[in-house]
């Protein structure tokens, strides 16, 4: 049973996510673990960060995980939201 609590920031903790984007934001991040084999158990955060408690498959790498989670929503945010062309995830998790 891996369960893991992870949090990562937007870059340099700037407050880009007001709350109906943080709502998509979370729902994306979910169906991009789901599609992974994993399980979201619970996505929230704050304008400037987010944190996600999933199990994991023992098989999947938690680093992997969290590359694509942050790469795809960040090309979806790109993609959804023109405006929003300088949104950036902060280098690294916690």
């Amino acid at each position: 049973n891996l369960l893991f609590h992870i949090v990562f920031a937007t870059k340099g903790r700037d407050a880009w996510m007001d709350q109906g984007l943080r709502q998509a934001v979370f729902s994306k991040i979910a169906g991009i673990i789901k599609e992974a084999g994993d399980i979201p158990l619970i996505i929230n955060g704050m304008p400037d960060h987010v944190h996600i408690l999933v199990k994991m498959r023992s098989d999947n790498r938690l680093a992997d995980l969290v590359r694509v989670v942050k790469s795809c929503t960040s090309r979806w945010i790109h993609e959804t939201w023109p405006d929003l062309s300088c949104f950036q995830w902060q280098t690294g998790y916690g």
